[in-house]
């Protein structure tokens, strides 16, 4: 097979974006909460379904489950119970803490969604940061963390098949009546 994926390679403080034959990794994505269906889980979501299609396991820790964690299993996410991993995409701050001091030896990097949540103020000392628009990266830059812009996808909401709407907002509220 002769094709190729982009990898991070982060080292001290720069990441680097290389081209390389594409392997299978073991990739955990943790997240504070997969309950119901907000701005995080969405990508989350989203996240699943690229990697998945570039072939590698996908395993999701949340320390909160619901609706949302299902429909991450349906899409091909495997729930974390000790397995061997490769490398850990942190959604959230406080699922730092639930890690195993194993997975801690291994490449962490955080996604950061936002500029104001406590659960979205990153961490230091990790082995790299994503931001998911202009505006959180700018926010790290400020706290002298280098990030790479891995955009928070705009895809048409498959969660709700008979619901089509373009997103262009970001809406701050999370609950049974923030849903739709």
């Amino acid at each position: 097979n002769n094709s190729t994926s982009q990898v991070w390679i982060a080292h001290r403080t720069k990441i680097y974006q290389i081209q390389r034959p594409q392997i299978q990794m073991n990739i955990l994505i943790t997240i504070n909460h997969m309950i119901n269906l907000g701005g995080s889980e969405k990508y989350v979501l989203a996240l699943i379904h690229g990697l998945r299609a570039m072939e590698h396991q996908v395993f999701i820790k949340a320390i909160e489950r619901g609706k949302s964690f299902e429909l991450a299993l349906s899409k091909g996410a495997i729930a974390y119970d000790l397995q061997q991993i490769d490398l850990v995409l942190l959604n959230h701050n406080s699922t730092f803490q639930h890690l195993s001091s194993r997975l801690k030896n291994l490449p962490i990097f955080q996604i950061c969604h936002g500029k104001f949540p406590y659960l979205e103020q990153p961490i230091s000392n990790l082995s790299g940061y994503f931001s998911v628009s202009p505006e959180v990266q700018n926010h790290l830059k400020r706290a002298r963390l280098k990030s790479t812009l891995l955009w928070n996808p705009v895809i048409h909401d498959t969660t709700s098949p008979t619901v089509s709407r373009d997103i262009d907002f970001l809406v701050l509220s999370q609950g049974e009546r923030a849903i739709d």
